[in-house]
């Protein structure tokens, strides 16, 4: 049987590798970030929509959802507005768009 301090020491033990196992879901998973790379972009409430907002060139926004053969993001914009944009505005910061 299993002392206090042993219990103690292999639960740590799986509680670190249930961590480092799970990091890189949790990574794939997060958010990423996107640039305005047009003169300006409408923001709709659902795809082609009504329109919620606009972006300018160089306004960083915050991907939420993209769509798997969609042209249609839903991006969180600074300003703390959200709403879907045509993926062909969006470049990655190094001015490549979309995907």
């Amino acid at each position: 049987m299993l002392g206090l301090r042993s219990r103690r020491g292999a639960l740590a033990a799986v509680a670190v590798s249930a961590a480092l196992c799970a990091s890189p879901a949790v990574a794939a998973a997060s958010p990423r970030s996107a640039v305005v790379c047009v003169a300006a972009v409408g923001m709709y409430e659902t795809p082609g929509g009504a329109r919620v907002g606009v972006l300018h060139r160089g306004d960083r926004v915050r991907v939420v959802t993209v769509g798997a053969d969609d042209p249609w993001w839903r991006v969180a914009a600074a300003f703390g507005t959200r709403g879907w944009v045509r993926e062909s505005a969006l470049c990655d910061g190094g001015g490549r768009h979309g995907r």
